[in-house]
């Protein structure tokens, strides 16, 4: 990331993401991260695999893997609960994601948390808007060094039912670790 708008093209990684469904309830997937754009990261930077196993009509649990591969020195592990609701003031559909970083990949120190509110509209037939709210932290300093509030608003255009293309930028509101 970079905190100066001018030089986004300088602090941009580019995530590249694929997922199956092997079920109605389960997902695997893999989100490659690559550095291409960004100075202070390796061309493959990070690569995770992982997996969505549905509860119910509205919720899943999830496993993600960081490999050791590029820009990750450490392994990691993150366990994740999604649940989708609609907001009764809006009608707008509400997708949430408490997750939790454990080995030295997703938490050099302590447990990390991550908790996504992502507030959805359909804007037609093949475009989504988000606007993600993200509130990441480590037990280690709850409200301190590890403390990012972040905006990401986005927008997904369909290309066709297989395939996507997702664009936003992250805007640091709050926190020492902000974007």
């Amino acid at each position: 990331f970079t905190g100066d708008i001018g030089a986004i093209a300088d602090g941009s990684d580019v995530p590249v993401m694929a997922k199956y469904s092997l079920s109605d309830k389960l997902e695997i997937g893999a989100r490659i991260t690559l550095g291409v754009l960004n100075e202070n990261a390796d061309a493959l930077n990070t690569v995770v695999v992982g997996a969505k196993q549905g509860l119910g009509e509205n919720s899943a649990v999830s496993v993600n893997l960081l490999a050791p591969i590029g820009g990750a020195e450490d392994p990691g592990l993150a366990l994740g609960y999604m649940m989708s609701t609609t907001c009764p003031i809006t009608g707008l559909t509400l997708n949430n994601h408490l997750q939790v970083g454990l080995l030295k990949g997703h938490a050099a120190k302590g447990i990390g948390i991550d908790l996504l509110i992502e507030p959805v509209k359909p804007l037609g037939e093949k475009m989504v808007g988000y606007l993600d709210i993200l509130v990441a932290t480590n037990t280690d300093d709850i409200g301190g060094a590890y403390l990012a509030i972040n905006l990401n608003p986005n927008v997904e255009f369909m290309l066709n039912e297989t395939t996507m293309i997702n664009a936003g930028v992250f805007i640091g509101l709050a926190g020492d670790s902000k974007a």
